[in-house]
């Protein structure tokens, strides 16, 4: 599942375009071990009647190839991402954060749209 990242911008990226850029640029970064689908995609991803039994076992839920960027475009063009990562432990996980918000600043300014909050969170 991904958020429609062009409302109230037509000329911006589609929506999987911007989203695919996203999760590629973020997952070459040095230090980034993978993506994690995010937890609002774990949530719409799991029925409210089956929410208790599986908040358990998400992990097993979800695999591979699931949404990992979040992304939502607000009317005025302004787009707020959040997106989870591992990271190596060798590095340091605030420089890799620091590196991705770069990263994420560059790719919505690139398709013509405004950066709203943007939140990297890393999983132990």
């Amino acid at each position: 599942m991904r958020h429609d990242i062009t409302a109230g911008n037509p000329s911006a990226a589609g929506p999987s375009e911007l989203a695919e850029r996203l999760h590629d640029k973020i997952s070459s970064v040095p230090g980034v071990e993978r993506l994690h689908p995010t937890i609002r995609y774990a949530v719409a991803s799991v029925g409210a009647g089956n929410l208790r039994a599986a908040s358990a076992s998400l992990g097993r839920i979800l695999g591979p190839g699931e949404s990992t960027v979040d992304a939502y475009a607000h009317a005025d063009g302004i787009v707020d991402v959040t997106v989870d990562i591992s990271t190596d432990f060798s590095t340091d996980a605030l420089a890799v954060c620091r590196e991705i918000r770069r990263v994420i600043t560059t790719e919505v300014i690139s398709a013509g749209l405004l950066v709203g909050q943007i939140r990297v969170t890393v999983r132990g």
